[in-house]
């Protein structure tokens, strides 16, 4: 069996074959590296991170560092933030405002945008038209100990 593939690739058409097969390979492995350096890749570029000890948000290259990562305060208390894309008035933001989740500051309950005073959901995508916005905190009957600020 072994014999056979020999003779094949010592033939004309089976060096096309690996010429082409290689080729082809190459191809892939240049568009994997490109699609993985790109900006639009979800593994490539920054995201915005908020420092647990100043409160103030902060780009960070995301890679396969545990969370919390190195903040810019010089400690380990940089977390994802959560995006809030309403105003107080219940409009949509042009900008989100990043927000820290009340499970990375150690606090329990719902987490409500310092900035609008509304309900932020983990992982909050920017909402399409029509989208209500979520409730105030005084909507939604909760202490203000819950707040992230």
């Amino acid at each position: 069996m072994v014999e056979r593939f020999r003779h094949f690739f010592a033939t004309g058409y089976g060096k096309i074959v690996v010429i082409v097969c290689v080729g082809l390979l190459l191809v892939w492995v240049a568009r994997s590296v490109m699609f993985e350096l790109s900006p639009s890749s979800p593994l490539s570029g920054s995201a915005i991170f908020i420092d647990a000890k100043t409160g103030k948000p902060f780009d960070f290259n995301p890679s396969y560092e545990a969370i919390p990562v190195l903040a810019p305060s010089g400690e380990r208390t940089g977390y994802p933030a959560s995006m809030c894309w309403w105003t107080k008035d219940g409009k949509k933001r042009d900008e989100p405002y990043p927000v820290l989740m009340n499970r990375y500051a150690g606090k329990s309950g719902a987490t409500y945008c310092p900035e609008c005073d509304r309900l932020v959901e983990e992982n909050a995508v920017e909402p399409l038209a029509g989208d209500s916005a979520p409730l105030l905190q005084s909507q939604a009957g909760v202490s203000a100990t819950n707040r992230t600020d």
